[in-house]
């Protein structure tokens, strides 16, 4: 068990078998920090959680595979979940499944991945992909401040963004979790927003479900829309 997640090793274990499918990848990962970054090998940081995983950002690693870190984006609000504080959200595209693997195997991957180890406390990673017939991203995503992601077990549950003035930018269907706890999940959907309508939603509560998440995020890095239509 890895500090910050249980990997799913049955699911992971038959993606070098799954040659049929050659679809991208998309990781969707939900980070909660430690306040205080805590290194396994017992160092003394006045690292945040947080900072140390900005260490890790394996951008590089990525390249190398092929993949693209698309989405960085801090949680500014939640509007639907369990209570669980989540801090960051990121979408990183893969050319394959395995191509993920491949990443990890890098000994620069595995020398930064300390880092990700001391900062994070808490993520659930899924590995989702756009279903057949998905509509095209809009063109640009520059000018969209904020982005609503929601996560959610069933797909055929409510869209929290309809009745809001919201432009979808991409739905993915959940494969299965990558790393988290026993929690399934089914799809993803995410849209842009104005600086009012997100305004706006920052004062909403919190509605509560075990099941699902919808997190208000503002973006930090975003390539999201280049992902998409490449």
């Amino acid at each position: 068990m890895m500090s910050y997640g249980t990997p799913n090793t049955d699911y992971i274990r038959g993606w070098r078998q799954r040659t049929d499918d050659t679809r991208p990848m998309w990781a969707l990962n939900l980070m909660r920090y430690h306040p205080v970054a805590q290194y396994p090998d017992g160092r003394q940081t006045t690292l945040s959680g947080w900072e140390a995983d900005d260490l890790y950002s394996p951008q590089e690693e990525l390249g190398r595979v092929g993949a693209l870190g698309a989405l960085r984006a801090p949680v500014v609000h939640q509007l639907v979940g369990d209570g669980a504080r989540w801090d960051r959200v990121a979408i990183a595209k893969y050319p394959t499944r395995v191509s993920q693997l491949d990443m990890q195997r890098l000994p620069e991957f595995q020398e930064r991945h300390i880092h990700k180890i001391a900062g994070m406390d808490f993520t659930i990673v899924l590995a989702t992909f756009r279903p057949d017939g998905a509509p095209p991203a809009p063109p640009r995503l520059g000018e969209a401040p904020m982005l609503l992601v929601q996560v959610v077990a069933d797909r055929n549950a409510p869209d929290y963004a309809e009745g809001l003035d919201a432009t979808p930018v991409a739905v993915f269907d959940v494969e299965d979790t990558i790393i988290g706890d026993s929690r399934k999940y089914a799809q993803s959907r995410i849209h842009m927003l104005s600086a009012t309508v997100g305004d706006q939603l920052k004062s909403r509560r919190r509605v509560d479900s075990a099941d699902s998440y919808v997190l208000l995020v503002e973006i930090e890095r975003n390539l999201l829309v280049e992902a998409l239509g490449s």
